[in-house]
């Protein structure tokens, strides 16, 4: 069995990225999402009318897919790093930037808008 704090289910981001979801940055965006961290775990949601739903089964056709390492879907969906630094750390994303800008301005984590630190110069 996997010691405790192991093991990530990509169910906890989703139930995160609810409390985070913010109904009035949705507006009137419709999306689908599938969040997968391995072959076997994957979590599914869909933002609409105002709302954000955990959805039970895989989405038929979904607007984003973001696989990765579950750290770095976390900076990624938490406003942490930008797009193109996710892409850099391996996230993989299937689907319009556009509609993952439209995510993300859904949701705000505590403390997660914080500005990227300033490069150092070498």
């Amino acid at each position: 069995a996997p010691k405790r704090g192991e093991e990530f289910r990509t169910q906890w981001l989703v139930l995160a990225g609810q409390a985070a979801f913010r109904p009035e940055a949705a507006q009137d965006a419709e999306i689908s999402c599938e969040l997968r961290a391995s072959e076997t775990d994957a979590s599914y949601f869909r933002i609409v009318d105002g709302r954000f739903e955990i959805s039970e089964g895989p989405l038929a056709e979904p607007d984003l897919v973001l696989a990765g390492k579950p750290s770095s879907l976390i900076e990624l969906l938490a406003g942490q790093v930008s797009p193109a630094k996710a892409l850099a750390n391996g996230i993989e994303i299937k689907g319009r930037r556009s509609t993952l800008k439209a995510l993300l301005e859904t949701l705000e984590f505590p403390a997660g808008r914080t500005p990227p630190a300033p490069r150092r110069g070498r």
